[in-house]
């Protein structure tokens, strides 16, 4: 896991590119999750990431929000202005509806039947239209606000929209459902496409390397799909120790392809946990 702070190609980024070309070539996209908040630069018009920046966020002396404040004002880079702010959400508090059923006004309520109304925050959407989905989820109030003040016009989405968008597409490179599971700190993702198509998304909660293995070899059972492979990204890779229980059961276990992220600098370490970041639906 990922301590203290990590950057690549920061100094080199900022080195060369005015703040004329920053304001309307590149966009700046903010990530935060339970282990890490992290940074990229991409530019948008050559389509890469130019500059990527993470620092770990688990330290019990400060609040989350505290932390990340005292961490945002060191960092010149974001106090600059760009073509786009984009902020990527990953938490577990989201949900699925279809199109035909969604009502933005229910938004809510799809949470908090979920997953209760005890955690606070703010409700919004994204439309998944290749899909036919509508992602509802919930943000931290204190996050919520943070980034407001500090990033006023920030557009917001949530990881996992991008996520399952990128994993529709890969689908038609493979010939049978692609199975793909997505790692955070304390819960999975995991998702089944064939050709495109979502058949299956959920997310689980675990402890141990038993607990993975037994709710993805249970979802496979309930779906009736045969694995010889699974794809997996995130926090773990395909040679992690919580995968042992799972490979007694599943033939190949293969990380997410690097050549479908976005061109990122040669300096970065296990590009594929950057995943949410480097999408290269964050261009579109």
């Amino acid at each position: 896991m990922e301590t203290g702070k990590n950057s690549a190609g920061i100094k080199n980024c900022f080195g060369r590119t005015s703040d004329k070309e920053l304001k309307e070539n590149h966009f700046l996209v903010l990530a935060d999750d339970a282990l890490r908040f992290s940074y990229s630069f991409i530019d948008v018009k050559e389509n890469q990431c130019v500059g990527l920046c993470s620092f770990s966020q688990q330290d019990g002396r400060t609040t989350k929000v505290e932390k990340l404040r005292d961490f945002i004002k060191f960092q010149p880079e974001l106090k600059k202005i760009y073509a786009r702010t984009i902020v990527l959400f990953s938490n577990r508090e989201c949900t699925l509806i279809p199109e035909e059923v969604y009502k933005e006004e229910d938004k809510e309520k799809y949470i908090n039947l979920l997953f209760g109304d005890a955690y606070s925050g703010e409700c919004y959407s994204m439309h998944l239209p290749d899909l036919g989905n509508y992602l509802v989820y919930k943000t931290s109030s204190e996050l919520d606000s943070l980034y407001k003040e500090l990033f006023p016009g920030s557009i917001y989405y949530h990881s996992t929209g991008f996520l399952l968008n990128t994993l529709s597409r890969v689908s038609f490179n493979y010939k049978t459902p692609l199975i793909h599971a997505h790692f955070s700190k304390n819960y999975f993702e995991m998702a089944m496409f064939s050709k495109g198509k979502l058949l299956f998304y959920n997310s689980f909660e675990f402890q141990t390397s038993e607990e993975i293995a037994y709710y993805i070899l249970y979802a496979l059972k309930q779906w009736k799909v045969e694995a010889d492979e699974i794809m997996v990204s995130g926090q773990m890779h395909a040679e992690s120790d919580e995968f042992f229980w799972l490979k007694k059961y599943v033939k190949k276990i293969v990380d997410f392809p690097a050549a479908e992220l976005l061109p990122y600098p040669a300096s970065l370490e296990n590009p594929v946990a950057y995943l949410n970041i480097l999408n290269p639906e964050l261009c579109e």
